[in-house]
């Protein structure tokens, strides 16, 4: 039985051009894609619609996904998708250097935004230049309320802020650890709502029944300013 000629016919964004050699008892045409390329493939997955083109429109279709929400362009990625995919690198890939403080240590990711790019950018917005997704409670998961973009922190090592209470002089850092908060985040909600260290601790790990936080006499001696307990 003659072979069908197919010549001129088109198949998605595939044109057939000439016959090509068999490769056993199938057929194979050769072909070219709308794109320019040149392509040589079996005939019945053309014939089928399952191969449509040289592969060109599979690699736009991923295109169009990753630049739906504007963040990424092929390899290229934004800084606030960058900071996302980092945090969910952190808790989910057990190759991540970070992942035994994150993921292995239990620090889950918010379900929305675990499902959506768009829902963590709307929560959040795009990343400020200078700036890191930070968590205002490190024991918390990665969710909307308990993250903020921050500043990067230039020195492992906070200037002190400090206090009296009873007499007796602490600084902001020592009072953080003690009640379990990370310093760099009561620090910065200090500045950001114009609160004390009790009130800002407050917000930040609400207490537990039967154990407030100590009412302390806050004067700070230095750094940031902030308004007195009212």
């Amino acid at each position: 039985m003659a072979a069908t000629d197919i010549k001129g016919e088109r198949f998605g964004r595939l044109v057939a051009v000439a016959r090509a050699d068999n490769a056993g008892k199938h057929t194979r045409w050769h072909f070219r894609c709308d794109c320019g390329q040149d392509l040589t493939a079996f005939l019945e997955p053309v014939r089928s619609g399952r191969t449509k083109s040289c592969g060109c429109l599979r690699a736009q279709a991923n295109r169009e996904r990753s630049l739906k929400h504007g963040h990424r362009a092929g390899y290229r990625s934004t800084p606030t998708f960058k900071a996302y995919q980092t945090m969910k690198g952190k808790c989910l890939n057990p190759n991540d250097p970070c992942y035994p403080a994150h993921g292995g240590a239990g620090i889950t990711i918010d379900p929305r935004w675990m499902d959506s790019f768009e829902a963590f950018l709307s929560d959040l917005g795009t990343r400020p230049k200078g700036s890191i997704l930070r968590r205002y409670d490190t024991e918390k998961p990665f969710e909307p309320g308990n993250c903020r973009w921050a500043r990067k922190r230039r020195s492992t090592k906070l200037e002190p802020v400090w206090f009296v209470e009873n007499g007796k002089r602490f600084s902001i850092t020592s009072f953080a650890k003690r009640i379990g908060i990370d310093p760099l985040a009561l620090r910065e909600r200090m500045a950001v709502f114009e609160e004390t260290p009790s009130q800002a601790a407050h917000a930040l790990k609400p207490v537990r029944p039967g154990d407030p936080l100590p009412q302390l006499d806050y004067r700070l001696r230095r750094g940031l300013q902030f308004r007195d307990d009212p």
